[in-house]
């Protein structure tokens, strides 16, 4: 019996939105290697949870660390990023890997996970770990010396509207939503979206209440759109939190700009 959904195509757009911040703001050049879609039929077994009568086996979708270890022999920085907490264990694994390929690399960790939980990824051996975005000032920074948790930044919204999607080749790989595999008919490659970040409600047991709400500009919304559709995405898994708060004309020239370009949602 399977438990939850299995994710084994899902575009990591965030790591794209991140390798074209740091790219765009440092002279670092960024190179995104997705474990997952290098092998996403491979499973193996990382731990086993007793639940009583009967026995959870775990297991871990994608390639084997292995393959990362050339990535990170000629990285000076390690980027992870994960949003969720059932899965920082494999995190903290991959870590641990690095350092025994090269015990100096430098290494960051990032997402709603990190953010909900930052001193967990320093105890697992990070360097820095980012509560809000990547800060690409800390990562140009000469002072490693102090492993720490980065605070609230918050890059403008509007220079990660354009995802590094040419560092996601094959971009036709990805033909997943977060509920999995799509139902016949639809269009793919599948693109993960977002128009607004974080939320203006206070609910304790949701971490987007710790990110200020925020929408991107109509026309910034606009450029976005016509961005994915030229790398060929078919489909938008959209990742709001809130979209439904924003204004109706917003709404409405938004969603005709999606049907007017062919998108599916």
């Amino acid at each position: 019996m399977l438990l939850g959904n299995i994710y084994r195509r899902t575009m990591p757009v965030s790591l794209a939105r991140v390798a074209a911040a740091v790219e765009r703001a440092t002279d670092i050049r960024v190179d995104v290697l997705d474990l997952k879609a290098r092998d996403p039929a491979r499973e193996t077994e990382y731990k086993r949870v007793d639940l009583g009568d009967r026995m959870a086996i775990v297991n871990r979708i994608g390639a084997s660390f292995d393959i990362a270890a050339d990535a990170i022999r000629r990285s000076d920085i390690i980027g992870l990023s994960n949003h969720f907490t059932y899965e920082s264990g494999v995190i903290r694994d991959l870590i641990s890997f690095a350092r025994r390929v090269r015990p100096d690399v430098r290494i960051i960790v990032g997402g709603a996970d990190a953010k909900a939980r930052p001193q967990f990824y320093l105890d697992v051996g990070a360097d820095l770990v980012f509560r809000g975005d990547v800060s690409p000032e800390e990562l140009v920074s000469n002072d490693w010396s102090v492993k720490r948790i980065v605070g609230d930044y918050r890059h403008p919204f509007s220079e990660m509207s354009r995802p590094a999607f040419d560092k996601l080749q094959p971009v036709s790989q990805y033909s997943d939503s977060h509920d999995g595999p799509v139902p016949d008919g639809v269009g793919t490659p599948v693109g993960f979206i977002h128009f607004t970040r974080g939320c203006p409600r206070e609910c304790d047991f949701c971490e987007s209440r710790r990110t200020k709400f925020e929408a991107l500009p109509l026309a910034d919304a606009l450029a976005m759109i016509n961005h994915y559709a030229s790398f060929g995405i078919r489909t938008l898994n959209f990742a709001d939190d809130n979209l439904l708060l924003l204004k109706r004309d917003y709404l409405q020239a938004l969603f005709a700009a999606l049907r007017e370009r062919g998108f599916a949602w």
